[in-house]
């Protein structure tokens, strides 16, 4: 099995945890009769330009991806977890930077945890989610073209204005998913570190019991 690591860079640049992590993780993949390709786009300011070519390398490559941001760090583990999930889409969350308050980039429709050990989400970040190549090709194929440097890609990742409220392009994303028929999954157990001015852990599976 292949597998693509999506990761946008904006400056060129990943921290060492980051790569840390993605060293362990190709290694503990390989064991698992998994080929992890990594793939950096580099050096694009428009973040929603950067994953709309990544997402087309993905697409024409035919395989499974994992959008990792370059500020993340991640329990090896999870990697093989989530590839080997039935689920086209399941993503795991990270604290956002700020200690004014614990939040995390994620839009849940109730606290109901599934027979598959997942939450569906009405939205999440693209820091750390599993894509299938079903899934990728689906959402590629019914968004609009256009031309970048010359070559054709899809605009799977856009920034919108719905209702007055300001949408992001991982939210965008995540509801073209919807409207073609499928479900955004949380695993509550993973929840990453988020590099800042310091290493911000959480754990989304406490935070959502203080909650509900």
């Amino acid at each position: 099995m292949k597998a693509m690591v999506a990761t946008p860079c904006t400056t060129g640049k990943v921290y060492a945890e980051y790569t840390s992590c993605l060293v362990d993780s190709i290694k503990l993949c390989a064991l698992n009769g998994i080929d992890l390709c990594p793939v950096f786009l580099g050096n694009e300011s428009i973040i929603q330009i950067a994953r709309n070519d990544l997402i087309n390398i993905a697409y024409h490559a035919g395989v499974d991806m994992i959008w990792i941001d370059y500020d993340m760090t991640w329990n090896p583990e999870w990697i093989v977890k989530l590839l080997s999930s039935k689920e086209d889409v399941v993503a795991g969350t990270a604290r956002k930077k700020t200690d004014l308050e614990e939040a995390y980039a994620v839009k849940l429709n109730d606290f109901t945890l599934h027979n598959n050990g997942y939450m569906k989400c009405q939205g999440i970040g693209t820091a750390f989610m599993k894509m299938s190549s079903r899934a990728v090709r689906s959402v590629c194929e019914t968004s609009e073209p256009f031309t970048h440097h010359g070559k054709e890609c899809k605009a799977v990742f856009d920034c919108k204005i719905v209702d007055g409220d300001f949408r992001s392009e991982d939210i965008v994303l995540c509801d073209k998913l919807k409207s073609i028929g499928f479900d955004i999954w949380l695993d509550p157990q993973m929840t990453c570190g988020h590099i800042g001015s310091k290493h911000y852990i959480g754990d989304i599976k406490q935070f959502i019991e203080r909650i509900k």
